[in-house]
């Protein structure tokens, strides 16, 4: 298995870009939604907090184009 794309940055693709952009915005709708609907409390924070990981998440297998 090749670890360099893991740890090294590279110049990403117009369609890359978009779709980070398009996962972020998206992102922010949902945790706005989360913010707003879900009364204040460790829950919303975790609500939260696992949207920013799914975005991390998703942003990781976007640059990597899906490989592990």
């Amino acid at each position: 298995m090749d670890f360099k794309p893991w740890f090294t940055s590279e110049k990403l693709q117009a369609d890359q870009e978009d779709n980070i952009k398009l996962l972020k915005l998206a992102a922010i709708d949902f945790a706005t939604a989360v913010r707003d609907c879900v009364p204040p409390s460790d829950d919303q924070k975790y609500c939260i907090r696992k949207i920013r990981e799914a975005v991390y998440a998703g942003e990781a297998a976007i640059k990597l184009r899906g490989d592990p």
